[in-house]
């Protein structure tokens, strides 16, 4: 018996109002400890402060996770719309499948969207850090950038950076399972070599294509992270740290924004190659940059 789409939006609808429930209980119950306490001090006035820049960065993350996964699991469905699930052999089965799996997807999307903001929403004393940043007058020797920066601004820039990660591999992670259990991904009859069909490739590039881009501005990051290294028997840029390891990050920006580019031209090309190549080339650069170089 299949079921009507009257039940199957009140299950969509259940699902969703216990997911919300759930992820609102525990901040609920510590709000209002945080409240009484404040209240206490009479510092009502900073509680709400607090509250108020937590629950936007709760809901902007919330929001953008949602739309961002919902929408590449959407664009995959759509792409692979006349290829069945692998494992269903009954065709009278598939209507009922697509409802559990929409069910299932959309629960593991709330989920995954509220985990990341619940880790996203404490940041928020970071954020006003770095929007109310004062130059502090003096600037390290290696960089040249002023000490406010290692201050404010990159606590936040590692922050955004771990987001924008974040978003992009469950992004692709979704799309993938989507395109693999289609059948839009399958390996050859050779079998290990694998094939991406249709407009799953086009798709699936892009969202390399913006990964290794953000790989690319991790690797620039890494370079200010040198400044508190913990490496040997000082605290700070030792000698391999600014001879060997600051030039070799600034190249593997500079490489892993080269694929990234080499993933968005293959978009318009029916092969992988030059962007597959690029990932071989910047992991042996990886090993002898990081490891044997320094």
């Amino acid at each position: 018996m299949q079921p009507s789409r009257p039940i199957s939006k009140l299950l969509i609808a259940i699902v969703t109002l216990l997911v919300v429930a759930i992820t609102v209980s525990k901040p609920l119950a510590h709000g209002l400890t945080e409240l009484w306490w404040f209240a206490s001090l009479d510092l009502t006035q900073v509680f709400w402060t607090t509250l108020s820049w937590e629950l936007l960065l709760w809901l902007v993350t919330f929001g953008i996770y949602t739309c961002f996964l919902w929408v590449n699991y959407r664009i995959a469905l759509h792409e692979t719309r006349h290829q069945p699930w692998r494992w269903l052999d009954d065709h009278s089965l598939e209507e009922v499948a697509e409802h559990l799996i929409q069910i299932g997807v959309i629960a593991s999307i709330l989920v995954i969207s509220a985990i990341a903001a619940s880790t996203t929403a404490p940041h928020w004393q970071i954020l006003l850090q770095a929007l109310n940043a004062t130059p502090m007058g003096q600037t390290d020797p290696i960089l040249g950038q002023d000490i406010s920066v290692y201050l404010f601004q990159l606590p936040l820039y590692d922050a955004f950076f771990r987001w924008l990660l974040g978003l992009g591999v469950t992004g692709f992670f979704i799309s993938s399972l989507v395109y693999l259990l289609k059948g839009a991904i399958a390996t050859q009859e050779s079998g290990w070599r694998v094939e991406v069909r249709g407009l799953a490739k086009f798709h699936l590039s892009a969202l390399l294509g913006g990964l290794f881009a953000i790989g690319a501005w991790g690797f620039w990051l890494a370079r200010y992270h040198l400044l508190d290294s913990r490496r040997g028997l000082i605290f700070g840029v030792g000698y391999t740290d600014h001879y060997a390891r600051l030039p070799a990050y600034s190249i593997l920006s500079i490489l892993t924004a080269i694929v990234a580019i080499f993933w968005f031209v293959s978009l318009h090309r029916r092969k992988l190659t030059l962007p597959l190549r690029g990932v071989i080339g910047l992991a042996i650069s990886v090993f002898i940059l990081l490891t044997v170089y320094p």
